[in-house]
Order: C-alpha cells, then structure tokens, then sequence
C-alpha cells in the first residue's frame, strides 16, 4: 500500500477537524450546529461529534501505521496520538472568537481515540482470522 494511501485519509480527516475547530460560534450558531445556551440535548451532541471525530482519526491512524507487529504498542501509540491532537485542537480553538479549550472536551477525544482503535484492531484481528495471510 502506497504512503499516499496509508497516511491520507488520517491526514485529510485531520485537515477536517482543524476546518471545523476554526469556525466562530458564530458561524456555528448560524449553520445550527450550536446554540447559546448549554441544554443537556446540546451538550450530548457535543459528546457524541467528539467520540465520532476523534474515533474515525484513531481508527484512520491505526490503518495508516503500517508495522504489524506489537499491536497492543501500536494501538498505545495511536491513543496517544489522537488525544495529543485534540489538545492542540483545543489549544487551537483558544485564538478562535467566541470559542474556548475544553478540559472534558479532551477528555471525549480520548474515549473516541480508545473506541476507535479498539474498533479497528479488532476490525484487523477479524480480517486476519477470515481471510490468513499466505505468508
């Protein structure tokens, strides 16, 4: 698999995220995607675009990590990865007008890091046990 195939859906995901961190509340606001006020139904789907953003990156940056062995070490690494990027996502909203860093939003980056490297290590456990390599 070529690099541009391994490492460009990570890197194109992690370009949406950053396009999507950079927008006002303002421009949220009016595209409808948040409101003024914090009501439990808002701050829920905050949560659940937080677990799915930062789970699809992880689940792109396992695929794109290309050793095979040591996949306990690979799926660390990715976790890592991800939850570093959602602090400097959050770092990156600090300079954004009207929006600000998140300890918990972090914290959500996280989850959605672990959930989707565990997704996709298993997702490569089952192709492996289905379909053996003929090496």
């Amino acid at each position: 698999m070529s690099v541009v195939l391994r490492w460009g859906p990570a890197l194109a995901w992690m370009a949406l995220i950053f396009t999507a961190s950079s927008l006002s509340s303002e421009a949220l606001e009016s595209a409808g995607a948040a409101k003024a006020s914090r009501s439990a139904p808002i701050v829920a789907n905050q949560v659940t675009v937080h677990l799915i953003e930062f789970g699809v990156l992880a689940a792109l940056l396992y695929r794109a990590l290309s050793f095979r062995r040591g996949v306990f070490v690979r799926w660390v690494i990715v976790v890592v990865a991800t939850t570093a990027y959602g602090a400097s996502d959050e770092f990156h909203q600090s300079f954004v007008p009207g929006r600000y860093p998140s300890w918990p939003d972090i914290a959500f980056d996280t989850v959605g890091a672990i959930l989707g490297s565990s997704v996709a290590l298993g997702w490569i456990w089952l192709g492996r046990r289905v379909r053996p390599s003929t090496q």
